[in-house]
């Protein structure tokens, strides 16, 4: 099985030191989000194709799973979705709602999220919705500003846009755009996806024979035009991050081993690779963290 890590943050020196794990209820856990108040911890198990929830204890190591759902179903990929694959979960950005991709089912689930409660997650059926079969949605992002969200589809390089209602977290989809050029006809593997602080601009990578970050413009609507792809110089591009002040991109090539700097442009939000690079086995996941 999976489990869950905890560790003690030195703000000073950033050393990391480890407080306790748990079982995460699951395997392959692929993906962990912290509501705003540190009380909880939910974890995507991505080969059991379930959920968890962890409390948080005072010192900040974890308590054991309170709350484990298991996802059903199955989508017409049948090397990718034989089963439920749980990808990832989100909190809407007034943490009313966790949102949970599902790559096996092509499903993206929707749960009111109750933190003072033991069993903190109630499914809202009615806000649930279904992505084109054969989509794989893996990682969805928040607008900063406005009723957006948008998920990246794995097995069809795509990213489905929706309108987002706060009260009842109902998702409506109003537009579906590739992460590849039309010419590309390759296999896209896409992967992460983030958009700017200043809400204006969405990155996106893309694994399989691409190996590229697609740029779009957020227009005021929230549709998407494609701006720029450009190559990470690198492969298998599993994950990628915006440093804090919006002036660099740096991009985690986990078959190359190698993380890429690239500087945003602020106008254009076009992305340039500044000939930085930092060697490390197999890098998969980047965060900043500021104290």
């Amino acid at each position: 099985g999976g489990a869950v890590g905890a560790y003690a943050f030195e703000p000073m020196t950033g050393q990391l030191s480890f407080l306790n794990s748990q079982s995460s209820n699951g395997t392959c856990p692929c993906y962990v989000s912290e509501d705003k108040t540190g009380k909880w911890v939910f974890v995507a198990n991505y080969c059991s194709g379930s959920l968890a929830a962890l409390p948080v204890n005072t010192d900040g190591s974890l308590a054991p799973a309170q709350q484990t759902i298991q996802q059903f179903g199955k989508g017409p990929d049948t090397a990718r979705q034989e089963m439920a694959h749980v990808h990832s979960t989100i909190f809407s950005p007034d943490e009313k709602f966790l949102m949970v991709a599902d790559l096996g089912t092509d499903q993206e689930h929707v749960y009111s999220f109750h933190p003072a409660e033991n069993i903190p997650l109630k499914e809202a059926l009615d806000s649930a919705v279904s992505l084109k079969p054969g989509t794989g949605p893996r990682h969805i992002v928040f607008h900063p500003a406005k009723p957006y969200l948008y998920i990246i589809g794995e097995l069809t390089g795509t990213i489905d846009a929706f309108h987002y209602e706060a009260q009842s977290g109902k998702l409506t989809h109003f537009q579906r755009i590739r992460t590849t050029p039309e010419e590309f006809k390759g296999a896209a593997g896409s992967a992460d996806i983030h958009i700017r602080a200043d809400g204006k601009f969405l990155y996106a990578s893309n694994r399989g024979d691409a190996n590229s970050l697609a740029v779009f413009a957020i227009q005021e609507d929230g549709r998407l035009s494609n701006r720029q792809y450009i190559s990470v110089n690198g492969k298998h591009p599993r994950n990628f991050v915006i440093d804090p002040t919006s002036h660099f991109l740096l991009v985690a090539n986990r078959d190359t081993d190698n993380i890429v700097v690239f500087s945003i442009d602020p106008a254009t939000g076009l992305l340039k690779a500044t000939g930085n690079e930092i060697s490390i086995p197999n890098p998969v996941c980047l965060k900043f963290l500021v104290p």
